[in-house]
């Protein structure tokens, strides 16, 4: 923050001679930059005033550029009015690779945006953090970018603008033959654009519409209260009303702005007496969205940027964070700030505006007593302290005697339900969790509000992609006339929450399959010997994966079970060595082979005693097949 002061004297008013400008530009963005952050601009020579503008920052963590969008669809207008009013947004389409059109989409929103100067540029920056976007297009998502025009508006108001985008996707994809009858539309909401869509997803169930939505992932988004610290509120304040700074006027606006009266737990206006409390906005909001709730039909995961395991910021509840004071022959300036204290009265805010002429001192001192630590908790951060503490004020220095803030408690993120303890630790309690969600991922230590790191990465992709289901069984593709064949159908997919279903496409006529049970099942017969094909399919609702295989039926007359008697192999089952004995000399053809019917070992061998090893070999079935004289003799092995 930059104070620059110009003193002007005059005649006709003798009851001002100072006028004291400060020029800030404040920097709110709940979204993705969330910092409140003070810049300051000189004056310029003469009598001309330049002052601050606010602005959003864009210090985007993607990789590279945004790239041409396959299709661009500017000025969406929502058909659905709140409180007579109807939103707009700018939005960019990127279809998958080998995508000509929508077939599988991924929405993620815009949030917080005061002065909407946020770019979609920005937007996809954001989205590609890790290369996100980039992996996903290659793995054939297709993305659509929203910016929101009243980026500051209600957020029930661009709420229904998503319900008619979910609407329009569907018809789109529908006329495109892309449609298909198992959900297939991701949507991702950062920070506020969370409670956008789980708002718009609630309002459409709720009224019988169809969105189509597999996946819905909130990330770090505040479903149960964003924090901005009260003393910089305060702080914000002073300066506006008392020094009447143009620039703290108008950044003072956006912290009225009625999104960020929906969202915040402390808002400045609600300070009273001691008691801090949030706006009357919030309250009607959180009345309505808890009525609401949460989706019900689709998958819903929360990722938070706040720690899980109750790591807080590094300072405690109460300690001062900010540190400014400076006296001077012309001016005397203050601005201190305290963390909000844990049910402690403890003073947030000092203020002193004071300049050389007499009778113009303004001093202040908020205290709060009732107030839960939020400042410090565990969450998604941002280093508001830090930045403004960057800039040289002109007058003295400001002092960040910490960097950061929590922005996005931890319990708010994951709308933890059955506490309101800012500092609680989640994974220590785990089992014992409330939360609407399926499942919940947070780091270890807080990081950068919507931030998407390497270790969060794997989480995103996982949860945002569709991978084909695999099967796992493995089918035994040799049996004897007589002897019943058995096949239990199993798979796997990384989308673990996928319900699977197995069909047979090509079975022999011997072989049935059991819907209940998954498992296929005969018996041979003399007129099914030689290779039957066997064709089977698993699908996960929206990708399928198909099983081939050969089953050889061998004739039981060939084998001549009297062999058995002059043959003696053990142990059953094996983990090392098998022992195979015979009564009688002669030259013996010993063939180990897998349930794949692969030979994995051969020998020949006349002798009475011999050791086959199987020390080599992975766990499972196998069958040694011993041939003499036109002879053969097959026996089951498990190796352990």
């Amino acid at each position: 923050m930059r104070f620059s002061i110009s003193v002007l004297f005059t005649n006709s008013d003798m009851k001002k001679h100072t006028i004291l400008y400060f020029f800030i530009s404040i920097i709110i963005c709940f979204t993705f930059s969330p910092s409140l952050r003070l810049f300051a601009q000189k004056t310029n020579s003469g009598n001309d005033k330049n002052v601050g503008m606010f602005s959003l920052s864009n210090e985007y963590k993607g990789t590279r550029e945004m790239p041409e969008p396959s299709e661009y669809w500017p000025v969406f207008q929502s058909d659905i009015p709140y409180l007579d009013t109807t939103v707009t947004a700018d939005i960019a389409v990127f279809y998958g690779a080998g995508h000509t059109s929508l077939v599988n989409p991924v929405i993620i929103t815009d949030g917080f945006d005061p002065g909407d100067i946020r770019p979609i540029e920005g937007l996809y920056e954001i989205g590609n953090q890790q290369n996100m976007i980039d992996t996903l297009r290659a793995l054939g998502n297709d993305f659509i970018l929203v910016n929101f025009n009243s980026g500051a508006d209600y957020i029930q108001r661009n709420s229904m603008l998503i319900v008619s985008l979910l609407d329009t996707i569907q018809t789109i994809m529908y006329n495109n033959g892309n449609l298909s009858e198992t959900p297939q539309i991701v949507l991702v909401g950062p920070s506020m654009g969370g409670l956008i869509t789980r708002h718009a997803l609630c309002y459409m169930e709720q009224n019988n519409m169809d969105h189509h939505v597999r996946n819905w992932i909130s990330f770090d988004s505040p479903h149960k209260g964003a924090n901005i610290p009260l003393g910089l509120q305060h702080w914000l304040r002073f300066f506006a009303e008392v020094a009447e700074s143009e620039g703290a006027i108008y950044g003072l606006s956006k912290m009225n702005s009625v999104a960020a009266k929906q969202m915040l737990l402390y808002h400045y206006s609600a300070t009273s007496n001691g008691i801090a409390g949030p706006n009357g906005l919030r309250n009607d909001f959180v009345n309505e969205i808890n009525a609401l709730g949460f989706p019900q039909q689709p998958r819903i995961v929360a990722f938070a940027n706040g720690s899980g395991y109750s790591v807080k910021q590094p300072y405690e509840a109460g300690e001062k964070v900010v540190e400014y004071e400076y006296s001077g022959f012309l001016a005397s300036l203050t601005g201190n700030i305290w963390a909000v204290p844990q049910q402690v009265n403890t003073r947030i805010f000092e203020g002193l505006y004071d300049t050389a002429l007499p009778l113009d001192e303004v001093t202040e001192d908020i205290y709060v007593n009732n107030t839960l630590s939020y400042d410090n908790a565990p969450g998604g951060d941002t280093p508001t302290f830090a930045e403004v503490a960057e800039d040289d004020p002109g007058y003295g220095t400001i002092i960040a005697l910490h960097d950061s803030h929590c922005f996005i408690p931890t319990i708010s993120a994951l709308c933890i339900e059955n506490t309101n303890d800012p500092e609680y630790n989640i994974s220590e309690n785990y089992e014992n969790l409330m939360t609407p969600f399926d499942t919940l991922y947070f780091p270890y230590e807080n990081e950068e509000h919507v931030e998407i790191t390497p270790q969060s990465i794997t989480g995103f992709i996982t949860e945002i992609n569709n991978f084909a289901p695999v099967f796992t069984c493995i089918p035994e593709t040799e049996i004897e006339t007589g002897e019943e064949y058995s096949l239990m159908l199993t798979a796997s997919d990384v989308n673990y929450w996928n319900i699977l279903s197995f069909e047979p496409l090509e079975l022999p006529t011997w072989l049935n399959y059991n819907s209940g049970t998954n498992i296929i099942s005969g018996t041979p017969s003399a007129v099914n010997s030689g290779t039957n094909h066997v064709e089977v399919s698993v699908s996960d609702g929206l990708l399928s994966t198909n099983l081939e295989f050969d089953i050889n039926v061998l004739n039981n007359t060939s084998v001549n079970s009297s062999v058995s008697d002059n043959i003696l192999i053990y142990p059953n089952p094996v983990s090392d060595i098998i022992n195979i004995s015979f009564l009688k000399e002669n030259n013996y053809n010993i063939k180990i082979i897998d349930i794949s019917g692969n030979t994995v070992n051969e020998i020949q061998t006349s002798g009475l005693n011999n050791e086959i090893s199987f020390r080599e070999l992975k766990s499972g079935f196998y069958v040694i097949v011993i041939s003499t004289d036109n002879l053969t003799y097959k026996a089951r092995f498990v190796k352990i």
